[in-house]
């Protein structure tokens, strides 16, 4: 068995093992590596595909264009829409989500859940199913629940939820009467608790019932009948403002709010910056990440071509002794590819393998969703019979020409030479294109650090922000909170405010410089804050003065701060000129006066892929909702734990529920670090696939050139003079393969950073480390073969 095993590979000695096994591992590492490029992009575009006539799905959204603002999509809106919606000729179904904050009870425990709150057809227009023993109609009473296989065992660990109920700190309570199967993981919605829509302490349901506009609180789907085209309905759509109008009239006539509709199953790629359920996906992502696959199997046909052609080229002897015994060119040529047939098809079992078995452990390190259909499978296939065909192609030049040779010739094992470009050219694409890759892998991870780490332009990264809208409590007593807050042991500041960073929430002004001879007003970000809201998030003044003090700011008055970004919106050319001026906010009753306190600088309050925002902060009065608590050592549980007594005995034992920024800005960036993962990962696969590259390319030397080393070594050549040669003659093509990569991953990494508004400076430092981390690799990946050249014998090497 183990004679035929090295007959079939050609093997005669154990040193021709290793060609073999390099071959196999790298091809099998690839593989794999292009193998889950390929999953994750198929999962990102099959998002949503799963629910129910997912073709003639969409959902509705609103746009608002506030002067001076730009369009703003938001993807929520009234809920009041959803029975004129119905209305509409083709439309077939129609049904409701919204998120809210709920603290629920069990077993002596309060827990502070984001809900959602949904319409009884909910489970039905979308095709979700409940497990065995769910009730019929499970979300139309009042009060109705249905959890999700983790909430469920959360809070009923492995009893039957169905029937049982969890109190709210309201007062009210929920009755379990389903539980969800699986949810499909490649999806826009999360769905961990589902409250009946019927139920009146809902806030959906009280904003339903209103007689007036109501808050854009609803992401409202729906679907169309079989055949009917999604422009015969949107042409309609401008026709529900009229009926039913979702914002008051004063207030339309700035923003201009337009409907529109989006299909559900381009959520996940076409997400809005603000309000979305979570983080979607990435089109520019999924064309990176098709590139970086198209080039790992670029550079595998290299090697695994290189790699066959050595082997062949090898075995010159063995060629000649079987041409003098009779066989046919034919027969030498299909043997030659037994070999690569043979390992291609190990290494794509291997990494199929790997992948089905590994995959969600992959999915978890990575933070990426991973999912492998049948479909999926068959894709697989694709990158081992592109290598297949190349090698083959590669392989069959050396072959035919030892086939066409005289036996007496291939005996000699003169093989036919071939210009140096051709063992250049190689290392150049190769190292080129993994240049490329860990470069922009570096510029990812920079900007990914930049938006977690420093967009805020914050004192330090210990902000814990308490939201209070899961329980909402009078201006007194938050304020109460605050103060009491700001005298914990190693707090630096608490502050009160209306919105806070990384929440989307969006309150608009219409404001106004009639000193510079403005006549109509622009749209601007407002946000209701105390005086130590500045300080809390490090924003010292420009210029001017803050609010006086925080009970000036609790108290209210016509004043106000602007940030750097409003000034030039207002007519101001410097943060000093605007200093004492007086701005007219647009009001009901006409023009209203704030006179302009200071400025400070501006800060990203949303995503760094926007613009900076022209906020114009207000004092707080009776608008706060979170309170933000600069700490320290966040590290430090002791500060937390005496942040919650404190909160306990103002609020009368109702739960907090706090966040750190980092936190939330790990959340609202997630995507961006699922994709320097990814990155990394395809790195270090794309550095490893080119050593194994050039590894190949010195095997071939060290076959090709031989004698040309034993000649050289004769005539007096010392190990070192051979060991530059030959270490130069791969120097020079890795280095040309580095310098023609820098500029293009420079262009690649500058067009991509022009999506963020905020985003780092493009230093050397990339560049320079890639440059000398690539190189430096490379050159020992050829070490092994270098140093068997450098001590070739002389007499041995010209006897064979």
């Amino acid at each position: 068995m183990q004679h035929r095993f090295r007959e079939f590979f050609g093997i005669r000695t154990a040193k021709d093992f290793v060609p073999i096994i390099v071959n196999f591992m790298g091809t099998t590492v690839a593989f794999v590596a292009v193998g889950l490029c390929i999953l994750i992009v198929t999962t990102d575009l099959s998002s949503d595909t799963w629910v129910r006539n997912s073709g003639q799905a969409y959902r509705l959204f609103v746009t608002i264009s506030p002067p001076g603002a730009g369009k703003i999509p938001l993807p929520a809106v009234s809920p009041r829409l959803a029975d004129p919606l119905k209305g509409l000729p083709g439309v077939e179904e129609v049904t409701r989500l919204s998120r809210e904050n709920m603290v629920i009870s069990r077993n002596g425990e309060r827990f502070s859940e984001t809900v959602q709150v949904v319409d009884e057809n909910f489970l039905e227009a979308f095709g979700l199913e409940l497990r065995p023993g769910s009730l019929a109609h499970a979300l139309q009473a009042p009060g109705n629940a249905v959890l999700s296989q983790q909430a469920a065992q959360k809070y009923f660990g492995t009893a039957n939820p169905i029937g049982q109920t969890l109190e709210l700190d309201t007062g009210d309570s929920l009755q379990v009467t389903g539980v969800l199967r699986s949810v499909p993981e490649n999806t826009h919605l999360h769905l961990n608790l589902l409250v009946s829509s019927a139920s009146p302490f809902t806030v959906l349901n009280r904003q339903f019932q209103s007689a007036g506009p109501s808050e854009s609180i609803a992401y409202t789907y729906f679907w169309l009948d079989d055949g009917i085209a999604a422009k015969e309905v949107a042409v309609q759509l401008s026709n529900l403002l009229v009926t039913t109008p979702i914002m008051p009239p004063e207030q339309a006539s700035v923003v201009n709010p337009v409907l529109g509709m989006m299909p559900v199953t381009e959520i996940h790629l076409n997400n809005f910056p603000s309000g979305e359920l979570k983080p979607g996906g990435s089109r520019t992502m999924i064309g990176v990440l098709v590139a970086i696959a198209t080039m790992i199997v670029v550079i595998v046909c290299i090697n695994f071509s290189v790699l066959m052609i050595s082997q062949a080229e090898a075995r010159t002897l063995e060629y000649g002794v079987r041409r003098s015994f009779g066989a046919t060119r034919l027969q030498i040529m299909l043997g030659n590819l037994r070999e690569g047939a043979a390992i291609t098809a190990a290494s794509m079992t291997l990494a199929a393998s790997l992948i089905l078995a590994a995959h969600p452990i992959i999915s978890a390190v990575l933070g990426v969703t991973i999912l492998v259909t049948a479909t999926d499978l068959l894709l697989l296939l694709a990158p081992p019979v592109i290598v297949a065909l190349v090698a083959t192609a590669a392989t069959m030049l050396p072959a035919g020409a030892v086939a066409r040779m005289p036996p007496v010739v291939s005996l000699k094992q003169e093989m036919p030479k071939r210009k140096a470009a051709w063992e250049s050219i190689p290392i150049i694409v190769q190292f080129g294109l993994a240049t490329v890759i860990v470069i922009f892998s570096l510029v990812v991870a920079g900007q990914t650090t930049f938006a977690v780490r420093q967009s805020l332009q914050a004192i330090g990264t210990g902000v814990y922000i308490i939201d209070s809208g899961t329980a909402p409590l009078s201006p007194s007593m938050l304020a109460t909170f605050r103060d009491e807050a700001s005298r914990i042991p190693g707090v630096r500041a608490a502050s009160l405010s209306e919105i806070v960073p990384t929440n989307f929430t969006t309150s608009m002004v219409g404001l106004m410089n009639q000193e510079l001879g403005q006549a109509a007003p622009s749209g601007f970000p407002s946000n209701a804050v105390d005086s130590a809201f500045f300080d809390t998030y490090g924003l010292a003044p420009v210029a001017g003065r803050l609010f006086p003090d925080t009970d000036a700011a609790q108290a209210g008055g016509q004043v106000t701060v602007l940030s750097e970004a409003a000034l030039p919106v207002l007519g101001f050319r410097d943060a000093r000129s605007a200093i004492g001026t007086s701005i007219a906010m647009m009001g009901p009753q006409g023009p209203v006066p704030f006179e302009v306190l200071g400025v400070v600088p501006d800060i990203t309050m949303k995503s760094v892929d926007l613009p900076p925002e022209p906020i114009v902060y207000f004092p707080v009065a009776e608008r706060g909702r979170f309170v933000s608590i600069a700490i320290d050592n966040p590290w430090e549980p002791a500060v937390i734990d005496q942040i919650n007594s404190v909160w306990l005995e103002v609020t009368n034992e109702r739960a907090m529920n706090g966040r750190f920024l980092d936190d939330r800005l790990a959340d609202l960036y997630r995507p961006l670090e699922q994709s320097r993962r990814v990155l990394v990962a395809v790195s270090i696969v794309a550095i490893v696939t080119s050593c194994l590259g050039i590894y190949a390319l010195t095997s071939l030397l060290s076959v090709r050139q031989r004698r040309e080393i034993a000649i050289r070594r004769a005539l007096g050549a010392t190990r070192g003079n051979v060991t530059a040669y030959v270490s130069m003659r791969f120097f020079m093509p890795i280095l040309a393969g580095v310098l023609l990569g820098l500029p293009a991953s420079a262009f690649i990494a500058v067009y991509w950073l022009s999506g963020y508004s905020h985003r780092i400076t493009l230093g050397p430092y990339p560049f320079l480390a890639t440059a000398i981390g690539v190189v430096t690799v490379g050159m020992l990946a050829v070490l092994q073969h270098t140093i068997q050249l450098a001590r070739t014998e002389p007499v041995a090497a010209l006897r064979t």
